[in-house]
């Protein structure tokens, strides 16, 4: 049977989260930074905050009455999965001081500790229309965000 590159790229990103979660689970480690990239599954507030910067009514993704469709910012009704995963790799809780944050609340001085790049709507440009209409990072320019920091 022929495994598809995608199945076996999935098989070996689950193995490798696997291996952090035990590790982890077993207290023999703890991590002290974890950078996020993506889209809407991970943005955890960067859509909200560019979209308010850019005077959006109302802002994506809507939050606010009569809108309060999606959880501070995110897209869903509640964290994304990367705050959960910081909390099971740091113990630090979603919302917290030192919980996942939105890179465009950071400041532009070196963020350090959990930075989440991430913003819904976009795919793997530097720069992508989101559906919204406002343009923000995609993948690559997300990574040249990150890029002065490392």
């Amino acid at each position: 049977m022929k495994v598809s590159s995608k199945l076996r790229g999935l098989g070996v990103l689950l193995c490798a989260l696997l291996v952090v979660l035990g590790a982890t689970a077993s207290g023999q480690q703890r991590f002290d930074s974890l950078y996020v990239f993506g889209d809407s599954l991970a943005d955890n507030g960067n859509d909200l905050i560019l979209s308010k910067t850019l005077g959006a009514n109302p802002p994506a993704p809507p939050s606010v009455s009569p809108n309060r469709t999606y959880f501070n910012g995110h897209f869903s009704n509640g964290p994304v999965e990367f705050e959960y995963l910081w909390q099971r790799l740091s113990g630090q809780a979603p919302g917290t001081r030192n919980g996942l944050r939105a890179f465009l609340e950071l400041p532009i001085i070196g963020p350090t500790g959990a930075v989440d790049f991430a913003f819904g709507g976009t795919g793997t440009p530097f720069l992508d229309q989101t559906p919204g209409g406002f343009y923000a990072p995609g993948l690559k320019g997300q990574v040249e965000l990150y890029r002065p920091h490392s």
